[in-house]
């Protein structure tokens, strides 16, 4: 049962999804050449003005010194996350154009979720496919990230650098320059790649002012936590431009997987895979099934042989008091797997039993009557019937481990 309070509102008002708190977290984070650098990224990324090769060189110069570049991440950030909830990142081919929305986005994301640990026995964080690898930016897993960002730049700029002062300067120059550009009539490409090459210049003794050892911490937070951002927005961006292939890929196994063990569907997948690892699963489908037993899902190393002893017990072994009990011993040895087929008792005496019993497992009867060799022979029955158990312990476990 759900709970219902609230959820007649809920049906009755839109969500109104926006990537507001991850702008603010943005916007709080934003001063001195962020600001700059961020107006930098957006003015070359919407002019018509401004040809692809040029917008090409743009990109070059202000990564020169990529981790002062933080303007261009913070506005990527931005960006990425509003279309995370557009569902313009998700994937798309030639014979389906549909645009995703968030919601199908939510559901396989949730159902790759169940279906990995299905198939896998293990978190789909494991292989890169966790709920925060596809949505992590929007769900705030960098947060912390932009925030330091934000301190190391305020903490820098409190010591009123030229470097820095002058590398803003370069920074501005270029934008005055981008907004002078009515038209392409008014592009001065001399102007244009001598502004680029400040913007470098300026970058570069900057940096070699911020690598002295007094902003060794602020540089290291901005090189890190920049690597951090980029680094998610590209991993959401490459599982969500391949989120339909994937789980698709995923619920096909399972599909396939729920054919085990039905006769000749299974058969048939058997025979015809050509792959090694689904012949086996198919073949040996059965049998592996057959040695799952719940009752052994808790044992553990440590409970092992109270397993073994809970397991002898449901059985009624051992299930011969005493050796003295030869006739006793003798029909036990009857029903070993591991004499059954060899022994037969047509005929044969209860001390014929046992002494032929002992040889036939490698017992040594010489100088032994038969109660003797009857109490070694019930010590090694005994014995086989725990490993019997150790056995069904460890083939359970083998059965119901994903490999």
């Amino acid at each position: 049962m759900s709970v219902a309070q609230g959820l007649t509102s809920l049906a009755n008002n839109n969500p109104s999804f926006s990537n507001q708190h991850i702008q603010n977290n943005i916007a709080n984070a934003t001063t001195a050449w962020i600001i700059k650098t961020r107006n930098i990224a957006y003015r070359t990324d919407i002019s018509v003005i401004l040809t692809d090769s040029q917008k090409t060189d743009v990109y070059d110069a202000m990564e020169s010194q990529s981790y002062l570049n933080i303007g261009r991440y913070f506005l990527d950030l931005d960006n990425h996350t509003y279309k995370i909830l557009d569902g313009s990142l998700g994937e798309t081919n030639a014979n389906d154009t549909t645009t995703a929305t968030f919601l199908e986005h939510l559901s396989l994301v949730d159902g790759i979720q169940g279906v990995y640990e299905s198939l896998y026995g293990t978190d789909a964080a494991a292989a890169g496919k966790g709920i925060d690898d596809f949505f992590g930016s929007l769900r705030g897993t960098l947060i912390q990230s932009v925030e330091a960002v934000g301190d190391a730049v305020r903490h820098i700029t409190n010591f009123s650098l030229a470097s820095q002062t002058a590398y803003e300067t370069a920074l501005q120059n270029f934008i005055d320059f981008l907004d002078t550009l009515g038209d392409s009539t008014f592009f001065n490409e001399s102007t244009f790649n001598t502004l680029l090459s400040t913007i470098g210049t300026t970058a570069s003794n900057f940096n070699s002012i911020l690598s002295a050892s007094n902003f060794e911490n602020q540089k290291s937070s901005l090189i890190t936590n920049r690597s951090t951002i980029v680094e998610q927005i590209q991993k959401e961006k490459n599982n969500l431009g391949t989120i339909r292939t994937y789980s698709t890929s995923l619920t096909s196994v399972l599909t396939y997987k729920s054919f085990a063990g039905r006769g000749k569907i299974s058969d048939i997948i058997a025979k015809s895979a050509q792959n090694t690892a689904w012949k086996d699963y198919f073949d040996n489908y059965q049998t592996r099934f057959s040695q799952i037993n719940p009752l052994y899902d808790a044992v553990t190393d440590s409970s092992e042989e109270d397993a073994i002893n809970s397991a002898l017990k449901r059985k009624n072994l051992p299930d011969v008091g005493t050796y003295l009990d030869t006739d006793s011993v003798a029909k036990k040895a009857l029903r070993d797997t591991r004499l059954a087929t060899r022994l037969g008792d047509s005929g044969k005496t209860t001390e014929q039993i046992i002494e032929q019993s002992c040889i036939l497992l490698g017992i040594n009867i010489t100088g032994k009557d038969v109660y003797a060799q009857s109490k070694s022979l019930l010590v090694n029955m005994d014995n086989h019937d725990r490993e019997t158990v150790k056995q069904e312990i460890l083939l359970h476990r083998q059965a119901s481990t994903n490999s």
